[in-house]
């Protein structure tokens, strides 16, 4: 919901996506999906909540109508869960307006430096860490 206020007319940056620290358009935006789902091992979360894939699918195409110039955007899963009527024509339609689906698995995220990057650790299914 924070997000979509950052991109609403009415928002705190007029319908323009800005970088909060620098008030700049982003250039890459990833989103990580899935993030503790079905892991009973560190969190005790052994099920999927089947919803956040289709939000992520939905702010990232928002996210391409509020941006003015290339923008890489990724979206990080282990499984793409769009169930219901018309979803799949949805994802169809964020892949064919070039945001990247990306299989993996969440390991490990560490804090970023003062810019505002981060780095992580991520595990691909077929690769291993990478």
């Amino acid at each position: 919901m924070e997000y979509e206020r950052l991109l609403s007319s009415n928002g705190p940056c007029m319908g323009h996506l800005v970088r909060p620290s620098d008030e700049k358009e982003p250039r890459k935006i990833a989103w990580l999906q899935c993030v503790g789902s079905r892991n009973i091992n560190k969190c005790d979360n052994g099920y999927c909540s089947s919803v956040c894939c289709m939000y992520a699918i939905k702010q990232a195409l928002v996210t391409s109508e509020h941006t003015t110039g290339d923008m890489d955007q990724a979206i990080f899963y282990m499984d793409i869960r769009t169930h219901g009527k018309e979803f799949d024509k949805y994802y169809e339609q964020a892949r064919e307006k070039g945001i990247r689906f990306i299989q993996s698995r969440i390991h490990t995220a560490y804090p970023g430096n003062e810019g505002g990057s981060c780095r992580g650790i991520l595990q691909r299914p077929d690769r291993g860490e990478s």
